[in-house]
């Protein structure tokens, strides 16, 4: 049982260095006050701000 504990503890480790990582990346891309999500959506290869946009608005999200 103690091991079962242990080979989790490390494997939460694990996941939790690769998503601190994974954030610190995509802190990059967010900037205080950088506009529109459109504006941001044109930073990102192949995603479309029409999309986002409808995305958005589905959700009732205030553009």
């Amino acid at each position: 049982m103690v091991i079962r504990a242990e080979e989790e503890n490390e494997k939460l480790l694990l996941e939790n260095k690769t998503l601190s990582t994974e954030v610190d990346c995509l802190k990059n891309l967010f900037k205080e006050g950088m506009g529109p999500p459109t504006q941001f959506s044109k930073m990102l290869n192949g995603v479309s701000s029409q999309q986002i946009n409808h995305f958005l608005a589905e959700r009732k999200w205030a553009l």
